[in-house]
């Protein structure tokens, strides 16, 4: 039996580099590749249509903005495949650099749409459908800046976080019968196009001359950031080792797992303060 992966934002980035990689190394994988432009994908990919079976792809249309589009595209799973083993949701917006002060308030709700409300949309979506095929696997994507706040990405990691809050109590409240794993990737940066594109807008007036403008935005500006099918690998690897025991946050990338060991020792710290005065 084949193993059918479903990839939400295999057009770009970390989400292409992924379908990229099964096509290759994966004959009996079908990997259907969930972008908003399906017309444009066979002219995005970088592996050649002589390297893989042309039934090992299929493109099917999503777009996180429309919830309209989340049941025919799962539907078309479901109805044409009969089952699902693996949904990776890679599509997301954001990452701009701003003082939480300073972003656009639709820039801000665009954020929430995408990352929060269109992704957790398509995880339900799926759930609804295939909940009583047998089982699957959920990785979501989120970003270090859930795991622990970074100044410059505020209301992005907001979005990131929110969406790991939801996601873990919907993994507890889930049918252990339906066998419906659910896991966030806190995701490193990778150098993908949502990374090269991202928009800087201009400091907020109260902040020049603060540390945003002379530590915090130059390093957010700076910073190396290894390949996107560097990443993609290290999530694959991650993925295809996971079991009943795999825990809910995985982390992918040095920096979120710097920013993970940042957070336990905050965490660390309200439980010593709590314990002082109990």
């Amino acid at each position: 039996m084949p193993t059918i992966w479903f990839i939400t934002g295999a057009s770009s980035g970390i989400g292409k580099c992924m379908v990229e990689q099964l096509l290759i190394a994966d004959n009996d994988a079908i990997i259907i590749a969930a972008v908003r432009q399906p017309e444009l994908l066979p002219t995005q990919l970088s592996v050649s249509t002589d390297a893989y079976p042309a039934s090992n792809l299929d493109v099917v249309h999503l777009d996180l903005f429309d919830r309209l589009t989340f049941k025919p595209a799962l539907t078309y799973v479901l109805e044409k495949y009969g089952k699902l083993d693996y949904f990776i949701g890679c599509a997301g917006i954001g990452g701009d650099l701003s003082e939480i002060e300073g972003l656009p308030q639709q820039v801000i709700t665009d954020n929430f749409q995408v990352n929060f409300f269109g992704t957790f949309g398509v995880i339900q979506t799926s759930v609804e459908l295939f909940r009583l095929k047998g089982g699957f696997k959920i990785f979501q994507f989120t970003s270090e800046t859930a795991i622990h706040p970074f100044p410059g990405t505020g209301w992005y990691g907001a979005s990131k976080a929110a969406l790991e809050n939801l996601l873990g109590t919907y993994a507890q409240e889930l049918a252990p019968s339906w066998n419906i794993q659910i896991h966030c990737i806190a995701l490193g940066a990778y150098l993908t196009r949502m990374s090269q594109n991202i928009t800087v807008f201009p400091i907020h007036p109260a902040y020049v001359g603060t540390h945003m403008e002379s530590a915090i935005r130059p390093l957010c500006m700076g910073l190396e950031r290894p390949t996107a099918a560097q990443g993609a690998a290290e999530c694959l690897a991650v993925i295809t080792r996971a079991d009943a025991e795999t825990p809910f946050h995985l982390i992918v990338g040095q920096d979120s797992k710097a920013l993970m060991e940042m957070e336990k020792i905050e965490l660390e710290k309200s439980l010593a303060f709590y314990n002082k005065w109990v």
